[in-house]
């Protein structure tokens, strides 16, 4: 019996970048050009069997905006499978965003291209810089039984081939395509047959020894290519050749999937995640370029999906109009910023303000659909009595619109407070309120024929006794339901508003609701003390040092964690793909300078101290970039560290005024544990790595640049199984955790500031990732803000609950 014969399947593509070293309009021009040509080629040529547009859907969206007469034509060639779009919406970085975006991702391209006659049945990211150990089941939740990537894969390949199956953690297995040598391996495929037919056979070449089933797939594309009109031409050609050891057909990955899945008992299994950049760079500096992107994004994300989504569902169980198309908007809005070149803030300073503009809209839509934000500048008051409003439309009014709040005689106002986690919580309340709020019965009367909630009847009798009433929101208190005193902490937010604090527990996605009485004294009982250079709770005593690192007493265990908080400052001479040091480098650290110490806030719910300390740094790096500058400029940070009562966790909120260039900023947290590896969220899934570097850059020389580094998607976590500390991050993905003789140290990266999108001359990758252009705005200039917390325990990260704890800072 014959072997059968290899079949090469002839796959015209392109892998379109929306924004990356052009703007979005840039590429977009191009994208109308080559859409036009494809429908041509199309028209005079029915042997040009189909083109492949990248896995997503938004070009095509992109394309209609400019060709709305071209819908019907593009919906025929859809239908009928010659042009394949989806199933993802846009190519995404996967360790830049949440699970729920790359869910929604998935979603969102399905149903667009539902609209337009259909979707690429593959799991493709051909381009994403590494691949979650999840992805599998999350691929599989949509129906797609198969992965084909290039970056990532390690030694591995060797005895996997390029087909092998992908199993996750929870047991989801994909039939999975690696392709070798990239997504553009027929990219240069010439148009006189006998030319195109050696590039065949040298790919023909490569893959033979390395593939369990009789099939390869020819990439005729690469990134923004136009189709190759002398495809059928080739193939006609081709096929006319008996003595070839491969037969070649025009064709999709789905032919090549269709193959494989006969082949799936020979196919060998792996589990884990894929970094490693033994064949192709994953490009790790993507985790920290342009920090401020990856923040804005993770805030919108929980905006979405632990806020706004949440809330807007129990509006639409109590019978309220559920506002998908805003939220979906807002998911767009996020989506579209989360391609592998935008989130990871690979392009030029041009497209990363475009990204900041989305998140900025995503971000001010979905505040809104909560409540009208107007009411902190006072145009609350000229909707209600003047230009007219639908307080419908507001999540928050219509769910108070259902809760008793006329409960005590003594209120001038209400407050609700919500907590959309799925357990009950004790944590920090921080409410914004106008300074001084005036009611009079006019006010009352038009609030009354416009608002879901009624003005109770207690601030009613007030109104009709006194004519109005005056309420300074610093002069306030707080009781609830159950008749329960809160004594508020207040402080001056700016000339119009001030800010509420307290700390109480709220149900499991629930509420409590609280009646704002006249302020009078009370007495408290509170953990909350502090001192010259100390705050401390139930949980924990922290007290700054005279160099302003922290030590931490955890008053359960008896443990001790010493100089905590140690600012680290490098020198940066890599790219916006990738950290490099410089030859000659100079690590600063803070714990070299002296800084300054204040007690902020006192109680009795919340302990604040503020650190200030300048550290001197090199201005930038030198001409010949070899090492950092003889010149040192300051580098100002202040620290916020606070304590609430009896929560079990320390929150930091840093501000650094950045004034240096070509540096790397990272905070280091020392931890006296002997341990080999650590723990880090990632999508659905807590993954353990080791300590000890195991991704390398290969060197020209033979030598190996090991990455220090990892991603994360909220935390990281180190213990012996006594002793354990978690540091939660608010969008600050980058961490390394560093192991010494007898500790180890947790670091993250604050900022990367770096002045070009790609350059060759790097100690750790080789050569060039992308075209040399100067970005000024990568090297952060000004000033940045960065939130994390800090929890210490004992027992294990699971044991302690730690990952309840992190949701608990990240979700308000």
């Amino acid at each position: 019996m014959r072997e059968e014969k290899t079949k090469i399947i002839l796959i015209s593509h392109t892998h379109w970048d929306r924004e990356w070293y052009y703007t979005f309009d840039q590429y977009r021009y191009r994208l109308v050009r080559c859409i036009d040509m494809l429908l041509e080629i199309f028209k005079k040529k029915p042997n040009f069997k189909c083109f492949m547009m990248d896995g997503q859907v938004a070009p095509i969206e992109d394309y209609l905006e400019i060709r709305p007469e071209k819908e019907e034509i593009l919906r025929k060639y859809i239908g009928s499978g010659r042009i394949k779009i989806g199933p993802w919406y846009i190519q995404p970085d996967e360790f830049l965003v949440s699970g729920e975006s790359l869910i929604r991702n998935l979603m969102l391209g399905i149903r667009t291209a539902r609209k337009y006659g259909g979707y690429l049945k593959i799991g493709y990211l051909p381009d994403t810089f590494g691949h979650t150990a999840q992805l599998p089941q999350i691929l599989q939740g949509f129906g797609l039984d198969n992965f084909v990537f290039h970056r990532g894969l390690g030694p591995e390949f060797e005895d996997l081939g390029s087909y092998f199956i992908w199993k996750a953690p929870d047991g989801s297995r994909v039939i999975t395509i690696f392709l070798y040598r990239g997504y553009c391996n027929l990219i240069r495929l010439p148009k006189e047959p006998n030319e195109a037919l050696e590039y065949i056979k040298a790919l023909y070449e490569t893959w033979k020894e390395r593939i369990a089933a009789p099939v390869i797939p020819g990439m005729v594309g690469c990134d923004h290519s136009y189709p190759k009109e002398y495809l059928p031409e080739i193939e006609e050609y081709v096929k006319k050749k008996k003595d070839l050891p491969f037969t070649v057909e025009q064709g999709t990955l789905e032919d090549v999937v269709e193959i494989l899945r006969k082949y799936v008992n020979k196919l060998k299994e792996y589990s884990g995640e894929f970094l490693s950049s033994y064949y192709h760079p994953v490009l790790y500096g993507t985790w920290s370029s342009r920090m401020y992107l990856k923040q804005y994004n993770f805030e919108n994300e929980v905006l979405l999906s632990h806020i706004v989504e949440p809330l807007w569902t129990l509006v639409w169980l109590l019978k309220g109009e559920y506002p998908s198309e805003f939220i979906n908007k807002a998911w767009k809005y996020v989506i579209l910023s989360q391609p592998h070149d935008s989130i990871c803030g690979c392009s030029i300073d041009e497209v990363h303000k475009e990204c900041l503009v989305r998140q900025i809209k995503a971000k001010t839509l979905l505040q809104e659909m909560l409540q009208c934000n107007g009411k902190y500048f006072n145009v609350l008051h000229y909707f209600i009595t003047a230009s007219g409003i639908d307080f419908s439309c507001y999540a928050l009014p219509v769910i108070n619109s259902y809760i008793d709040l006329d409960f005590d005689k003594d209120a001038l106002a209400y407050l609700v407070v919500y907590n959309t986690l799925p357990w009950d919580r004790r944590d920090v309340i921080r409410v914004k309120l106008p300074r001084r709020i005036v009611l009079d019965s006019n006010y009352l009367r038009v609030w009354e024929s416009v608002a879901l909630s009624k003005p109770s009847s207690s601030i009613k009798e007030k109104v009709e006794k006194e004519g109005c009433i005056v309420i300074d929101s610093d002069k306030l208190m707080l009781r609830d339901s159950k008749g329960n005193i809160i004594k508020c902490q207040a402080k001056k937010v700016d000339e119009n508003n001030v800010e509420l604090t307290w700390v109480d527990n709220i149900p499991a996605y629930g509420y409590k609701a609280y009646a704002l009485i006249p302020s009078k004294e009370v007495e408290i009982s509170t953990d909350i003390k502090v001192g010259d250079n100390f705050i401390e709770n139930e949980y924990f005593k922290v007290t700054i040092n005279d160099n302003g690192t922290i030590n931490i007493e955890d008053k359960r265990n008896g443990n001790v964690y010493n100089s905590l908080n140690i600012f680290e400052d490098g020198g940066d001479m890599g790219d916006e793909y990738d950290y490099s040091p410089p030859p000659e480098d100079l690590i600063v650290e803070s714990k070299d300078f002296k800084a300054s110490t204040e007690i902020i806030e006192k109680g009795p719910y919340v302990a604040t101290a503020k650190i200030y300390l300048e550290m001197l740094v090199p201005e930038s790096l030198t001409e010949d970039r070899k090492k950092r500058s003889e010149r040192k400029i300051k580098l100002p940070i202040t620290c916020f560290i606070s304590l609430y009562s009896k929560v079990p966790r320390i929150d930091i909120k840093v501000i650094v005024d950045n004034k240096a260039k070509d540096h790397r900023l990272r905070v280091k947290f020392p931890v006296d544990i002997s341990v080999d590896n650590h723990y880090a969220e990632t999508h659905f899934y807590v993954i353990e790595r080791p300590n000890k570097p195991i991704h390398f850059y290969r060197r020209h020389d033979g030598k190996k640049a090991y990455i220090t580094t990892f991603p994360t998607r909220l935390w990281i976590d180190v213990s012996d199984g006594k002793k354990g500390l978690c540091i939660v991050t608010k969008g600050l993905p980058e961490y390394e955790v560093r192991k010494k003789e007898n500790n180890v140290e947790l670091i993250i990266t604050l900022m990367r500031c770096i002045g070009w999108l790609s350059r060759a001359d790097l100690l750790t990758r080789q050569g060039h990732a992308g075209p040399m252009i100067a970005t000024e705005d990568a090297q952060m200039l000004g000033t940045h803000t960065f939130e994390y917390s800090i929890i210490p325990h004992n027992d294990t990260w699971k044991d302690a609950k730690v990952y309840k704890l992190a949701r608990d800072f990240i979700v308000p």
